[in-house]
């Protein structure tokens, strides 16, 4: 099991709890995390103490950064980058720092918005390497403008996916490793309603090549226990930061 006090161990969750409020338990409880890009969240039941970083966008208020109060992660500072892109700067052991991008317009972006998304953060990741080279964490999930039509207009299909290898490619050249597709070629079960169709694999995960070299493993987590709570796995990338 998963320990967030352990120094040597950086786990980071990306999940949509479907604005279920039972996800905040299992997500401290079962899944543990340092650090957690969170789509579709609700209100913090009472006892559950968690640091949170709101995406730059208002309407994004159920998109956030959760962070592990007692892990040995520290927030250093937070900054809004504007088109709705908010940054977190933490300080970790064995990293010296981890910048961390989230907000509406990559957690859960429309699919007409992801080509301008990699453009729009490439001079912030210029400046932040400029500034202090450091660890960079961007994750989230698709959700694409007009899914509910997606099978009824194929002629979406190519829009889609050529607006969807558009923010990847732009992201690789920006110095981003994919490290969901480094380590499975086919799409993981993310999603388990649509037919079962996991070709729609939601989730991008992306890091830093040197962050993307301390990778251990990322998965979906599997659990029938989480339909009770919503129709999305977590996914769970573990990152071996130091030590054994």
């Amino acid at each position: 099991m998963h320990d967030p006090n352990n120094n040597n161990r950086l786990r980071v969750v990306s999940w949509n709890m479907c604005n279920h409020a039972d996800g905040w338990a299992y997500l401290v409880e079962q899944l543990k995390p340092s650090i957690a890009f969170i789509q579709g969240a609700t209100e913090i039941p009472s006892g559950i103490n968690p640091i949170l970083i709101h995406s730059g966008e208002e309407a994004a208020s159920n998109t956030l950064i959760y962070a592990c109060h007692n892990s040995p992660i520290e927030l250093r500072s937070t900054v809004a980058l504007g088109n709705g892109i908010t940054a977190a700067y933490f300080s970790a052991p064995y990293l010296g720092g981890l910048f961390v991008f989230d907000g509406h317009s990559q957690s859960a972006p429309p699919i007409q918005a992801i080509k301008r998304f990699a453009k729009n953060l490439n001079p912030f990741v210029r400046w932040f390497r400029s500034s202090d080279p450091q660890h960079l964490l961007l994750s989230g999930g698709y959700q694409p403008e007009g899914l509910k039509e997606y099978g009824e207009h194929k002629r979406l299909k190519a829009p889609i996916v050529d607006a969807r290898k558009d923010f990847e490619h732009g992201l690789a050249k920006i110095g981003f490793e994919n490290i969901i597709r480094a380590r499975h070629v086919r799409p993981m079960e993310v999603q388990r309603h649509a037919n079962n169709d996991s070709e729609r694999e939601n989730v991008y995960f992306y890091t830093s090549r040197d962050l993307a070299g301390c990778l251990d493993r990322i998965n979906a987590f599997l659990d029938d226990n989480i339909l009770e709570i919503g129709d999305h796995n977590p996914v769970v990338a573990d990152f071996k930061i130091g030590g054994t």
